[in-house]
């Protein structure tokens, strides 16, 4: 028996009576609480097989029924118990313990917790049974597993949508990512992330790595103070949040895999939602100052993906960056001194990850040395001259681009006779590109491959969408556009003379200009 005082727990150890006797099968009830749910009838009838050919080695465990006298409740070998009514027996010997009812199921919890056959979903079912009575030190030392296994186990067992569980008795759900769909905060989210895994047939590695880029954000890279508890209405800071893995590490460490930080937020959405109120609030504060705040689209042109630092083709310079110009870390804000810092026209951005940035124009930043007498005026504007030659370079070679892509189309239309285009791409990328990048991409896109001709037909087989799917896929592991993918591979199969095409493109685009002085003083 256990008593618990203070959030301690004590075990009052109870001696159980225990005899073997040969009980009828109509005597002896199922126990309807029963942790295990699932009864594989093949295995059943091997089971009952081996019985009829090699005996009994094991009697099952049951107890007195209070309710019904003469008659038993199965604590322990319902497996057992079925594959003798399947052979027609009418007796089974049975192990008889003189316990209470709380103390059998007990028993029966820790008999089937411990089996290796049995699924994680029933595991957790049973672990989180025993914790409505016990506390978690006392079932990981029955069970004889660790405190955080039982965490995580109570955990997947209460959080993990029933979708989930089937899909993880299923195969189609590593536990490992079980666990850790489990510890995202909100429900849908919990939903969005199987749909995404299974839908996508992702192995545990890609799980994982899906899970961790989707559903956990680096607390120490946050663009807000994570000791703000005013930031955002209704939500503690960050540092005290339950969110932060830091708050709650039992739930954090899973065997063969890596630790996780303290300093990780599992509730993307509530980070969201404090990156934007911090932004918010920096807008209202740079408005008042006197700043431009530049809009996201603006913004994005100009930052990296992923990072922290403008593109190089950027025509602004950060002021808190680092100066290229200049060792040991010196930042253009220091460069640039306190009084021209002042005096210059500055813009507020955010970066691509919600990092909020003061910045200058290069041209404003190149006059303003000059003011000063700085010689580094001189590397800036020669660095913003090439920016320019380097831009004009760029949107001609887009110009050019735009018009082979249309040739090209053009020219696949008229062998093709128009309507498949997008099909015949794919088929076209399928039969030029290595196996081992094709077929994975298809797969992922619910095209199922095989040798050149299953693939063809598959691909000819395949719904409008997964077409697209796929060829957005490829042109990802291809670096380029899907229609750029589609050209590349296409221009080849089809045998059109792309390098004609592009020099065709090249002396149009190139005419154009030189007949257009206003598309040439626009450009400048």
């Amino acid at each position: 028996m256990q008593t618990t005082k203070h959030n301690q727990t004590t075990v009052t150890p109870v001696t159980v009576r225990e005899s073997i006797v040969n009980l009828p099968l109509d005597k002896i009830h199922r126990n309807t609480g029963q942790p295990r749910k699932n009864f594989d009838e093949e295995k059943l009838f091997g089971l009952a097989k081996s019985i009829d050919q090699m005996g009994l080695l094991q009697p099952i465990i049951v107890r007195p029924n209070p309710d019904q006298p003469e008659t038993y409740v199965i604590i322990a070998g319902e497996r057992r118990y079925r594959a003798h009514c399947l052979l027609g027996g009418k007796t089974i010997d049975c192990i008889v313990k003189d316990a209470s009812v709380e103390q059998s199921e007990i028993v029966a919890l820790i008999e089937n917790v411990q089996r290796v056959n049995l699924s994680y979903v029933e595991r957790a079912a049973c672990v989180a049974q025993m914790l409505r009575t016990r506390d978690h030190q006392f079932v990981a030392q029955k069970i004889g597993k660790s405190r955080d296994w039982v965490h995580r186990a109570e955990l997947v067992h209460y959080r993990l949508p029933d979708v989930g569980k089937q899909m993880l008795e299923a195969g189609r759900l590593t536990v490992d990512a079980a666990i850790r769909i489990s510890r995202i905060a909100l429900k849908e989210h919990r939903a969005s992330a199987i749909a995404k895994i299974t839908g996508d047939r992702l192995n545990n590695r890609e799980s994982l790595a899906f899970l961790h880029a989707n559903y956990q954000t680096d607390l120490t890279r946050a663009p807000f103070p994570v000791d703000d508890d005013k930031l955002l209405l209704g939500a503690p800071s960050c540092a005290t949040c339950p969110n932060r893995v830091g708050n709650c590490r039992a739930l954090f460490s899973l065997n063969g895999d890596e630790e996780i930080p303290d300093d990780t937020c599992v509730d993307p959405l509530c980070f969201g939602k404090k990156a934007q109120a911090d932004w918010e609030r920096r807008v209202k504060k740079a408005v008042a100052a006197g700043l431009t705040v530049l809009t996201r689209e603006e913004s994005q042109r100009e930052w990296m993906p992923g990072k922290e630092f403008l593109k190089s083709t950027s025509f602004y310079v950060d002021l808190d960056a680092p100066c290229e110009f200049q060792t040991g870390g010196v930042r253009w804000r220091n460069v640039l001194g306190t009084a021209e810092a002042a005096r210059i026209k500055k813009y507020l951005s955010r970066s691509l990850i919600n990092t909020c940035h003061v910045l200058v124009k290069k041209n404003d930043l190149t006059a303003a040395l000059q003011r000063s007498g700085s010689p580094l005026a001189e590397k800036i504007g020669a660095k913003v001259d090439q920016q320019i030659v380097q831009s004009r370079k760029n949107k001609l070679d887009e110009e050019v681009g735009r018009l082979v892509k249309s040739t090209v189309e053009q020219q696949l239309r008229a062998k093709l006779g128009g309507g498949k285009l997008r099909r015949f791409c794919l088929t076209a990328i399928a039969a030029q590109l290595p196996q081992v990048t094709v077929q994975p991409v298809l797969k992922k896109s619910g095209i199922l491959p095989g040798d050149a001709e299953q693939t063809a037909r598959a691909i000819v087989n395949a719904p409008e969408h997964n077409i697209e799917e796929a060829l957005k896929e490829l042109a990802i592991t291809l670096h380029c556009s899907p229609d750029s993918a589609a050209i590349k591979a296409c221009g080849g199969f089809y045998e059109i003379d792309l390098p004609q095409i592009k020099a065709d493109a090249c002396s149009i685009v190139r005419s154009r200009h030189k007949k257009s002085p206003a598309t040439k003083r626009a450009t400048n």
